[in-house]
């Protein structure tokens, strides 16, 4: 069995972060994404443009959720790109070179990447990569945002921590439904793979909660800010094609209206739109099971 150790590769970084900084980056819709970067590259020097491009592919092959836990090295002369590494299947191996072939300026790729279905990695940095870093950090914003917009977790102290798309909650419950809840609402957030749910029972924390909501209803919440939250958990939940279903308040009550692709689909989301603080009723009549909700909600 091989075993190879993940080493940072500071020279192709510093190239990579040249990339992702350069100015005229593509918007969305060009065709060759890194065309205006590299006409910016065109007056320095071959070695200069060979880096960019050694740069440019393995930053590519970092963000990649196929490839950026291999260890793949890249080395650039003129249009020639050389891959080497080691990974665990050839589907891998034809991924890294489609990557490189397409790179502007490239024109011939030798792969001499090794196939090795038992190949193990040891990792000597653990310190996640900045896109990991920002994708924890999201997941945790929508989680928290979610617990502290519903009803029955808003008024909890809970922690909540993202590693790698793994989502652990910390804290006290005030009863077995608000400590699963929480657990499903962290569950159906994109981007999440697994939930350690560590909230403690505390059946003292009742009154404090009940409290808490009892101020939530003495300042009674705006339609728009009913309508604007039930639209973003909809929208942050697994299972329900949130972008598809119109949502309005009015004195409380909530109102859905779009295609959904099953009767699950329209159950979790009335059951999402009840949970959230100040709803008085939801009416779903307006959610129609229809087949072609898949389709439109690619459009």
């Amino acid at each position: 069995m091989n075993k190879t150790t993940l080493r940072t590769k500071p020279t192709l970084l510093a190239a990579a972060l040249a990339v992702l900084v350069a100015p005229g980056l593509a918007l969305a819709g060009d065709h060759k994404p890194m065309d205006k970067a590299a006409d910016g590259m065109a007056e320095l020097g071959a070695e200069a443009r060979d880096a960019f491009r050694e740069g440019q592919i393995w930053a590519t092959y970092v963000t990649n959720a196929s490839l950026n836990a291999l260890d793949l090295s890249v080395d650039v002369e003129g249009d020639k790109a050389t891959i080497t590494g080691t990974v665990e299947t050839p589907i891998q191996k034809r991924l890294a070179e489609r990557i490189a072939d397409r790179t502007d300026g490239i024109d011939q790729v030798s792969n001499r990447i090794t196939v090795d279905p038992e190949w193990v990695v040891t990792v000597i940095d653990p310190t996640p990569t900045y896109a990991t870093f920002v994708a924890d950090a999201t997941l945790e914003a929508m989680v928290d945002s979610k617990l502290l917009w519903n009803h029955y977790t808003d008024g909890l102290d809970i922690n909540v921590a993202a590693e790698a798309g793994v989502v652990t909650l910390t804290g006290i419950a005030d009863t077995p439904h608000s400590r699963a809840l929480a657990g499903q609402i962290a569950a159906t957030t994109p981007g999440t793979l697994l939930v350690e749910n560590k909230l403690m029972l505390d059946p003292d924390q009742k009154g404090q909660v009940a409290t808490a909501r009892a101020a939530d209803a003495d300042e009674r919440l705006s339609d728009d800010w009913i309508s604007a939250k039930t639209r973003s958990t909809l929208l942050w939940t697994e299972g329900v094609q949130g972008s598809d279903i119109r949502v309005d308040t009015e004195d409380g009550v909530v109102t859905l209206e779009g295609p959904i692709e099953s009767g699950y689909e329209k159950e979790l989301a009335i059951e999402l739109a009840q949970g959230i603080r100040g709803v008085q009723r939801v009416d779903a009549s307006g959610l129609e099971i229809t087949a072609d909700a898949g389709q439109v909600s690619q459009r």
